[in-house]
Order: structure tokens, then sequence, then C-alpha cells
């Protein structure tokens, strides 16, 4: 299902910002602008994981995400935004500074 802005139109990819935070206003910006198959990523303890955007939904039409290695396990975005507080549309480790 790929989300559409009020205008109707699609919105562009690169219009994703690099992090989003544990704020409504971000859960719902980040729930219009991607789509199923998009890679988000959190950093926890050093670590950083990957979890791929589902055509799916829960509670609240929140989109459901799924380890992008491969491990079992389902999410949903608000899940964890709550969770860790910050997602990241690129890979932290592996941005560059601007």
């Amino acid at each position: 299902m790929r989300r559409t802005s009020r205008s109707g139109r699609s919105p562009p990819t690169d219009a994703l910002r690099p992090t989003y935070y544990r704020t409504r206003v971000d859960a719902d910006a980040l729930t219009a602008a991607i789509q199923p198959g998009t890679t988000l990523y959190i950093h926890h303890h050093g670590r950083t994981h990957a979890w791929t955007v589902t055509d799916q939904t829960g509670v609240l039409r929140s989109p459901i995400l799924t380890p992008a290695d491969g491990h079992p396990g389902r999410v949903t975005l608000h899940q964890l935004l709550a969770r860790y507080g910050a997602i990241h549309t690129q890979n932290p480790t592996e941005r560059t500074p601007t």
C-alpha cells in the first residue's frame, strides 16, 4: 500500500529526514513517508539493527516492521519508537557527517 500526502501525491523518498524521534509528530511524519520495503535502523548499546517495513499495519494503522536479518519477529513502528526513542532512515554507523 503506497501512502500519499494530502495533495494525493506520494512523498519522494529523499524527503525522509535522517532521524525521527519519539514524538507523535515524528511518528506521523515517518508513517506517512515510508513505503513497504523501506529499511529503518535503530542504534542501541553500540549496535545498529535494521528493520524492514512490511505492507501490513497494526494498531492505529502503524506499519509493521520485521528484522532485516531474517530473524523472526514483528513490531509496529510506534512500538519501536517508544522502546528505542529514535529511528534512523540511514544506517547511523555509515552516514557521512554534514
